[in-house]
């Protein structure tokens, strides 16, 4: 219960709860200090996220912290670039690379039709 009554304390509703953990069950076995807090922290202070995002891809909290999640969205910001925490998240390094690549390129491409 302690972890179901910190999410809500975030301001997700008893059923966004309730859908979060039904579409990720792992989030019962998170440590609100050791997993929760931290990442909430950084996506909503660093990331600049929305609950809204985390409501509807409750994954996030699986990915490690320190290994994929703050190296990932330092890259993004390096390059003026973002993505949703399913595409910044779900895909593996080779993968996020290439999409760092077409997104720059695509950059490129816009600057110079103009």
């Amino acid at each position: 219960m302690p972890k179901l009554e910190y999410l809500r304390s975030l301001g997700f509703s008893y059923t966004d709860t309730v859908k979060m953990v039904l579409r990720s069950p792992g989030l019962l076995t998170f440590s609100i200090d050791k997993n929760f807090r931290p990442k909430v922290d950084y996506f909503l202070n660093e990331m600049k996220g929305d609950l809204e995002e985390l409501k509807k891809f409750p994954q996030y909290f699986s990915f490690s912290l320190e290994r994929k999640i703050k190296p990932r969205h330092r890259l993004l910001v390096e390059h003026g670039l973002s993505l949703r925490l399913p595409d910044m998240l779900k895909v593996s390094d080779g993968e996020f690379n290439d999409r760092i690549v077409e997104m720059r390129l695509r950059l490129v491409d816009e600057k110079f039709s103009l």
